[in-house]
């Protein structure tokens, strides 16, 4: 684990979203043609896919980790190939595993809440003096369940770069994810929400829009990721460039 992880973990950190977005954007236009060509590609290997049982639960997760691997090896100056957006296969096995944890979470958290509403309905359809307060109750219900599968999602929203760049296993990284986001929930919150209405802009432009939003979104992820935690390699290379000057990664200018 890098240095900087304990310090956020220890210390918290703050979540600049115009900062992350924009550093995404820089991410994104250094190879932004590939990356909407991967878009496209992958929609439509998701949409032969749909016909085969569980082929959407295997290759998903292997995509957005091909989105990760690509950002992290621009974000770090090196040489791209197309083929690094499937190089996600390499830990297709963690994927799967925390895909799977991820499902079951989201089931046990549901299902009370679906058992309870059944519940409901049956007692508003004996009886119906109750129909207000029965309704106040459903909509609480929905109210709380969407929090919770909200804290879940955003909790877990580092889960694969520390799968991918820390070598970790599934569970394990989905709970370093969570201690790290509780530091500062709220505004890893806040990003996801500009994430989520980046998004659905790309929607609103009748889709088209989509294929640069998704990249983008990768792209800001990661690169929130490297500011929060960095990944497994910093620390040496930081040892090795000690006493140099360091390059920035987007405009060619150095920092001492």
């Amino acid at each position: 684990m890098t240095q900087r992880y304990e310090e956020s973990l220890h210390h918290g950190f703050n979540v600049p979203v115009g900062k992350y977005i924009s550093d995404g954007w820089k991410v994104l236009e250094q190879n932004i043609g590939a990356y909407i060509g991967f878009v496209l590609l992958s929609g439509i290997i998701y949409i032969i896919s749909s016909c085969i049982p569980f082929a959407t639960l295997i290759i998903s997760p292997c995509f957005t980790a091909g989105y990760y691997i690509v950002a992290k090896k621009i974000y770090s100056g090196e040489n791209t190939e197309f083929g690094d957006f499937f190089k996600g296969f390499d830990f297709i096995g963690q994927l799967i595993l925390m895909t799977i944890i991820n499902a079951a979470i989201y089931l046990v958290t549901i299902l009370p809440t679906y058992f309870i509403m059944i519940f409901g309905a049956v007692s508003l359809s004996v009886s119906s003096n109750h129909f207000g307060g029965l309704f106040v109750f459903f909509i609480a219900l929905i109210l709380v369940l969407s929090c919770v599968l909200i804290y879940l999602v955003i909790s877990y929203i580092f889960a694969e770069h520390f799968i991918i760049f820390h070598k970790m296993e599934a569970w394990n990284a989905m709970e370093a994810s969570r201690k790290l986001v509780k530091k500062n929930w709220i505004g890893v919150f806040g990003l996801g929400l500009a994430l989520l209405a980046m998004q659905m802009i790309g929607t609103l432009l009748c889709f088209i829009g989509l294929i640069v939003t998704t990249p983008l979104l990768y792209c800001t992820v990661h690169c929130a990721f490297q500011d929060i935690v960095g990944v497994e390699d910093d620390l040496i290379q930081a040892i090795q460039d000690m006493g140099k000057a360091k390059p920035n990664l987007y405009d060619g200018e150095e920092e001492y």
